[in-house]
């Protein structure tokens, strides 16, 4: 819920991302978005808007700090290691 993550992302691509933006954000492809969005497996909401699927940026912006968050933990033992 970073404050500058969702003013990057909503500069640089608007209020609505459609798949093609997502992939260039995501650095996926855009079928492979697709693909996953159909399977319910994409983890961002998307609604059909004149005939085309979009994702809120606010949405957009949680799903790539929740990277962050989890990315941050340390990995298991790494506190009880002792040089």
């Amino acid at each position: 819920m970073s404050l500058a993550t969702r003013m990057l992302i909503a500069e640089k691509y608007g209020l609505l991302l459609g798949f093609e933006d997502l992939a260039r954000l995501l650095g996926k492809e855009v079928r492979t978005l697709q693909n996953m969005h159909y399977a319910d497996k994409l983890g961002i909401p998307m609604n059909k808007v004149g005939g085309r699927y979009v994702a809120h940026y606010e949405d957009v912006a949680d799903y790539v700090d929740s990277f962050k968050s989890s990315s941050a933990r340390s990995p298991a033992g790494a506190d009880s290691y002792t040089a």
